[in-house]
């Protein structure tokens, strides 16, 4: 791109690899949810589905909690064993006794869902706690940017066959 005598390097690449706020969001949910980052189906999916409720996180937090995967993951555990299972994968450590007490009465009273736990956890993360979250979400919010960067660049011919073709490459 040209400005007068100045040649301006070309950035219209990163507003397409860029996440947005929600995209962000969702993976937020699914990594103190799940443990892990959003695939790209369900990035698009609560992405789209935060654009168009203004951000509002309601419907997300419980699907979340109601969801398949989370009756398979978690199954018949407590709600202090699956506490001790979001630091563990949030943190890589087990949880401290007043923690888990406090998490536990907040769960058993009703006042909160296992996936607002799961965030406020996450949100709450101090010291090495939130760097580790940091690096984790840094992580999970570049998969996106990966995904969509090798679609750009891959011919639609490719892009259009079934998965087991990115395999091949």
């Amino acid at each position: 791109m040209t400005r007068g005598n100045l040649t301006m390097p070309d950035h219209s690449h990163r507003a397409m690899s860029m996440l947005t706020q929600h995209e962000s969001t969702v993976n937020s949910f699914y990594l103190a949810f799940f443990g892990r980052p959003a695939d790209p189906a369900g990035m698009t999916f609560w992405a789209q589905h935060l654009d168009i409720n203004g951000g509002n996180l309601a419907f997300i937090t419980d699907a979340f909690a109601n969801s398949e995967e989370a009756r398979v993951r978690f199954g018949t555990d407590s709600a202090a064993e699956r506490i001790a299972e979001i630091y563990q994968q949030l943190f890589n450590r087990a949880t401290d006794a007043v923690g888990l007490a406090y998490w536990t009465d907040v769960l058993e009273q009703g006042h909160a869902s296992m996936a607002d736990v799961a965030v406020a956890i996450m949100n709450g993360a101090q010291g090495s706690d939130a760097r580790l979250s940091a690096l984790r979400q840094g992580a999970a919010d570049a998969l996106p940017r990966r995904w969509r960067n090798r679609a750009a660049s891959t011919p639609a011919t490719l892009r259009s066959k079934p998965r087991a073709c990115w395999c091949a490459r």
